[in-house]
């Protein structure tokens, strides 16, 4: 007869712009045959918090808190800002971040950007969008 037990492994995180810690989760079902180790993961999330904002002047400062966890507790993040430029850091192991980025209107007098967030970690992803509207007054 086999038994089971399930283990729950927890994965700190620490982010850089935050100060704190955050937690995900990840729960691996073992037997104790020894010869069987089966993870049951959590399904990836990410998420962008606000949904929407608007920026005002000829240069401004829009700021998000980004967030995922899920997977394996290793999570590979790309953020556009829809404007062309984009940050993908190397591998996380956190579970999210406050993040700023500076938009420039130049001669123009309004502009509206659409960000996406995608998080991978095995076994899949997620995405999540935001809008930035940009006003010069």
């Amino acid at each position: 007869m086999i038994k089971k037990a399930k283990v729950l492994i927890l994965f700190f995180g620490l982010s850089l712009f935050v100060l704190g810690s955050s937690i995900s989760a990840q729960e691996v079902e073992i037997l104790d045959d020894g010869n069987v180790i089966k993870p049951n993961y959590y399904p990836v999330y990410a998420s962008i918090s606000p949904s929407s904002q608007t920026i005002t002047g000829a240069t401004a400062t829009a700021s998000w808190d980004l967030s995922w966890g899920g997977g394996d507790g290793r999570y590979n993040v790309f953020f556009s800002y829809g404007d062309g430029n984009s940050y993908e850091p190397s591998t996380q192991y956190n579970t999210g971040q406050l993040h700023f980025y500076e938009y420039s209107l130049g001669s123009s007098t309004y502009a509206e950007y659409s960000q996406t967030l995608i998080v991978s970690s095995s076994p899949d992803s997620d995405s999540d969008s935001s809008t930035v509207t940009h006003d010069r007054w």
